[in-house]
């Protein structure tokens, strides 16, 4: 089978973990300044500084998880890789899309992206979240479309069963 072209080919703008980055920057200045002031009664205080350790650990992570993730979404299939050590690499068929919803939160909106969420008639995962993708409203759009013109192509009809 030849390749598709990809409509979409990136890892997650790496602004998606700004609230991460700003947390962890509050709580590194707000650890540092007790740490300051109890350097005068305490002969722990070194202490304090060494947990400033732990938010700036958190918001790497964070930044090394979105890196470490790479979406494609072609005309067929959106598929998902992510991991550093151990490589997952998970896709699901348009035509299994139920619903496309795209979330932009109001500090994401100025900056071009926001998340994908795909609803999908798949038993084992039924949602797929994708977080930091630009032009979301776009690709929203572009996936209903073809999930729509995939399922007619193949006859597929949409079944939505409840759930028990």
């Amino acid at each position: 089978m030849q390749d598709l072209p990809a409509w979409y080919d990136a890892s997650p703008c790496w602004l998606v973990n700004l609230p991460q980055f700003a947390t962890a920057a509050a709580t590194v200045g707000l650890i540092g300044v007790i740490s300051v002031l109890l350097s005068a009664y305490t002969p722990l205080w070194p202490f304090g500084f060494g947990l400033m350790l732990i938010p700036i650990a958190i918001a790497v992570n964070a930044a090394v998880d979105a890196a470490a993730t790479h979406i494609v979404i072609d005309p067929a299939r959106v598929t998902v890789k992510t991991g550093i050590a151990t490589r997952r690499t998970a896709s699901v068929e348009l035509y299994r899309l139920v619903n496309v919803d795209a979330v932009t939160a109001w500090w994401q909106r100025p900056l071009g992206f926001g998340t994908l969420i795909l609803e999908t008639s798949d038993a084992y995962r039924p949602v797929w979240v994708l977080p930091g993708v630009r032009n979301v409203e776009f690709m929203r759009e572009v996936l209903t479309r073809q999930a729509l013109e995939l399922r007619s192509a193949r006859g597929v009809r949409e079944v939505n069963m409840g759930r028990l």
